[in-house]
């Protein structure tokens, strides 16, 4: 299994944007992308905005809607691009579903995040 950067680069950023976005719309993205990380208590800049191009799937909108999320709480946007079938599980619990279940969804989820994030 191929593992992603635990610090991804802004190189990693221009990259994806290139991959998965229309040339024409990247000085605007990029533009939209610096409003994260202007409050004090915004972390992980680089991985928070690669998850709004990941959630984004090409499409402007949708990027918009998920940097307004991000900037109020960027773990929810980490949380849904990191970790999708995961987060479908609900919070752990007594009725909920058991470790082992939790553990291949989260395995599935970094294989996934990762095939995304190294696609050509």
């Amino acid at each position: 299994m191929t593992t992603i950067p635990t610090e991804p680069t802004h190189a990693h950023l221009l990259r994806i944007l290139a991959r998965d976005y229309p040339a024409k719309a990247h000085a605007q993205i990029l533009d939209w992308l610096d409003e994260f990380g202007v409050e004090d208590w915004h972390r992980e800049h680089e991985r928070v905005r690669l998850a709004i191009l990941k959630l984004g799937e090409g499409e402007l909108d949708t990027l918009r809607h998920y940097l307004e999320v991000a900037k109020r709480d960027h773990r929810d946007v980490l949380a849904w691009a990191e970790f999708p079938d995961a987060m479908k599980l609900g919070a752990p619990g007594p009725e909920g579903p058991n470790s082992q279940t939790r553990a291949a969804a989260a395995r599935r989820d970094r294989e996934a995040y990762a095939a995304w994030f190294w696609r050509s």
